[in-house]
């Protein structure tokens, strides 16, 4: 995997053996439960540790997703997935970095997040949390 200087990989918080299909109890809003998908770019070195975030915090909230990596390769499609840079968690179709929904500097680069522990090239676990709950009540 290339390195890329404007994002620095991410160390995962632990290591993961969920497949792509996780399920708990949660409703769905796609086959096979919720969709989460993580948008990057091939190449990205915070790519591999976010699917074992998005794992992680399904294994720990029970819910049923369906969790789908996509490889967002040009502007077009940057702005037609509001892609804010590598890598996006949508849940329900939704960022979920608080007020990401206000941007629109969509291009096929970097991510870096705001986080209360300072800038990290993954969002906070507790975004994901908030998605998937926020998701279960629609």
């Amino acid at each position: 995997m290339q390195a890329h200087e404007c994002c620095p990989p991410a160390v995962a918080a632990e290591p993961t053996s969920a497949g792509p299909a996780v399920t708990g109890a949660s409703p769905t809003t796609a086959p096979g439960g919720v969709l989460i998908e993580v948008l990057s770019f091939d190449g990205c070195p915070n790519r591999e540790p976010a699917v074992e975030l998005v794992e992680r915090i399904v294994r720990e909230t029970g819910a049923t997703a369906r969790i789908e990596v996509v490889d967002v390769t040009d502007e077009e499609t940057a702005r037609a997935r509001r892609f804010l840079g590598s890598p996006t968690i949508l849940v329900a179709g939704h960022d979920v970095e608080p007020g990401a929904e206000a941007r629109s500097g969509y291009s096929v680069s970097c991510r870096v997040y705001r986080t209360d522990e300072g800038l990290k090239g993954l969002p906070d676990p507790r975004w994901l949390h908030d998605a998937l709950a926020l998701a279960a009540a629609v």
